[in-house]
């Protein structure tokens, strides 16, 4: 009886290791659960509470440029991301449509409207508007000037200050600023977007389908 009873005790114990380990590996993946869902819905995003935050909305005055020409307006895209337009030369930042880290702090940017606007290409050294043609840098403006992508964006709309940009993922989209979007040659004039008047109902355009000019 000794014998058995010393052999039954060693059993215990590892059994008593084994659930000890189990417990801990299930409150691991419960935490790291946690974490994934407090990253998708706002809590720890990596923006680093840079807004716009999950509740903002922002609106920018935009155009596009070619050569010269004020293009019309983007239409609405059939799909929201949190960077959009609806088809009134305004840029909306409104992360709460989808949610996501993707479109608030410096996520929310131009890419992030390109990436959501249907036959839509811009690059850092191409344009491409639904319909139209692929403008690359160096392609002629007027049959003999070389043109070249510029972003320029006013922070303040009724200021005067502005700074360019090559690339779309840099341009974060402000509230209250102004963006146009230019293909143009080198040391032509770039004009503020037509549109800045609509800053001041920014929210007239929404779901009413706005004509384009």
């Amino acid at each position: 009886m000794g014998k058995a009873s010393r052999k039954k005790r060693p059993v215990k114990a590892k059994a008593r290791k084994s659930s000890l380990g189990f417990t801990i590996v299930i409150v691991a993946i419960l935490a790291l659960g946690g974490v994934g869902i407090a990253l998708s819905r706002g809590g720890g995003d990596g923006t680093g509470d840079e807004p716009p935050g999950l509740n903002d909305h922002w609106h920018t005055a935009y155009a596009i440029n070619i050569c010269g020409s004020e293009q019309p307006n983007l239409p609405q895209p059939a799909r929201l991301l949190g960077v959009h337009t609806h088809n009134d030369g305004l840029l909306h930042v409104e992360p709460y449509v989808t949610g996501s880290i993707l479109d608030r702090g410096p996520n929310a940017n131009l890419a992030r409207f390109v990436e959501g606007m249907p036959n839509f290409k811009l690059t850092a050294n191409e344009i491409q508007v639904p319909g139209g043609e692929l403008m690359k840098n160096g392609d002629k403006c007027d049959g003999d000037k070389p043109g070249r992508l510029v972003l320029r964006q006013w922070p303040n709309a009724a200021g005067q200050e502005f700074t360019d940009y090559t690339e779309p993922e840099d341009v974060k989209v402000l509230d209250g600023a102004a963006l146009t979007i230019a293909f143009v040659p080198e040391g032509a004039e770039i004009n503020k977007p037509s549109s800045i008047p609509n800053l001041a109902n920014p929210n007239a355009g929404e779901g009413q389908g706005v004509p384009q000019g």
